[in-house]
């Protein structure tokens, strides 16, 4: 059985102590990323943050080492320190789509397609992401690279024969995206407007939990206000999916891009119906990690009207997002109206959190853990169960 060199180091232990001083050494991005070792990844890249988008001689960064390794936790801690989730001679969702474990492909192929990497990915052969989880008969993966834009030839007999839903599968929508502002004109918007990616990227990261640092970020660079971490998220975007309302409000007066779902979270229901007017397909919009529309109406305050609206046009009470449903959501903020119209269009009651965070929770689960008292007993009497 071959060694790995976290083996090997542990068994130096018991060499003389030159020997331990030559073959000790620590590991580098490449190797701990492949073994797992988060600590060691962030040690690394809090000395020098652009290590986690080192290329190997090969072409390979540390998201390749970890996906080729299966290391699903690497891969989501990689994404949170900045790695660029399509780089590399051939995109990390190469290795996720052939995957020799479907489950951990799975798990893996989440956190890198909810936050913006290339479902279109190919191999240096011309290959695609696609064609390659099918072949492998990793169903889940695939689905979710249809789901996310991957691009679908009607005489791909491996694509059709191992996924037969593909033409019916939900397709994200993102042309509008980034198209309104509080102003009413089309914001102005540069995905770095010159500035450090680490410093947008931090700028992002804050923004889902402090409000006091994001404003004192941005009145020292107002620039940072429509940038776009390597995650594929704006800051307004971070509050919105938060439910963190004043901070959110606070961005779209300052000129931040309100995207359909940031304006469902802000209660503006009539610019939400206003939107849909206009391009119905943004009925298949997606948030930041892939979170769906009607989840935005329970993030924050309840936005029952927004619901109804959203349900009325067309949304699927039973998506998922990032592995939840908007049952689940509502469940968790005891927001009983909404949960009441999701059931009465069919929600399922009894879903299961499909992420790894929460696997198998049904939304009355989600409630009891909330202490949420008068839903679980809605939802039990609905059928519901822990």
């Amino acid at each position: 059985m071959k060694t790995t060199r976290r083996q090997f180091v542990a068994a130096s232990a018991s060499m003389p102590l030159a020997s331990q001083i030559i073959h000790a050494a620590p590991l580098t991005i490449f190797e701990a990323a492949a073994a797992g070792d988060i600590a060691r990844a962030k040690e690394i890249c809090k000395d020098s943050p652009d290590s986690v988008n080192l290329q190997s001689p090969e072409g390979r960064t540390p998201l390749h080492f970890a996906a080729a390794a299966g290391q699903v936790e690497m891969i989501n801690q990689l994404v949170q320190l900045g790695a660029d989730l399509s780089a590399g001679t051939e995109s990390p969702m190469i290795p996720v789509a052939n995957y020799s474990d479907s489950k951990i492909a799975a798990d893996m192929a989440l956190p890198l397609l909810s936050n913006g990497s290339n479902p279109d990915a190919r191999t240096k052969d011309g290959v695609g992401a696609l064609g390659l989880a099918a072949a492998r008969g990793n169903r889940e993966v695939a689905r979710l690279l249809i789901h996310r834009g991957a691009s679908l030839d009607p005489k791909d007999s491996i694509v059709s024969k191992a996924i037969p839903e593909a033409p019916r599968i939900d397709r994200v929508f993102f042309g509008q995206r980034y198209s309104w502002g509080l102003s009413g004109k089309t914001p102005a918007r540069d995905d770095r407007r010159g500035l450090p990616q680490a410093n947008i990227n931090r700028f992002v990261t804050i923004a889902h939990f402090d409000a006091v640092a994001v404003k004192q970020m941005l009145k020292d660079t107002p620039d940072l206000l429509s940038t776009r971490s390597t995650w594929d998220e704006l800051a307004i975007e971070a509050a919105a999916h938060m439910g963190l309302v004043s901070l959110a409000q606070y961005m779209a007066d300052a000129g931040a891009p309100v995207s359909m779902c940031t304006a469902i979270m802000l209660g503006m229901t009539e610019v939400v119906r206003k939107m849909l007017a206009e391009d119905a397909r943004r009925i298949s919009e997606r948030g930041a990690h892939d979170f769906t529309p009607l989840m935005y109406s329970s993030f924050g305050n309840e936005q029952a009207d927004a619901t109804q609206l959203l349900l009325n046009a067309g949304s699927d009470p039973n998506a998922f997002g990032l592995g939840q449903t908007a049952l689940h959501v509502a469940a968790a903020k005891g927001h009983l109206r909404i949960a009441e119209m999701l059931i009465a269009k069919g929600a399922d009651v009894n879903a299961l959190i499909q992420h790894r965070a929460g696997a198998g929770t049904t939304p009355l689960a989600s409630a009891h853990s909330r202490k949420q008292e008068k839903m679980v007993e809605f939802l039990a009497s609905r059928g519901g169960r822990a």
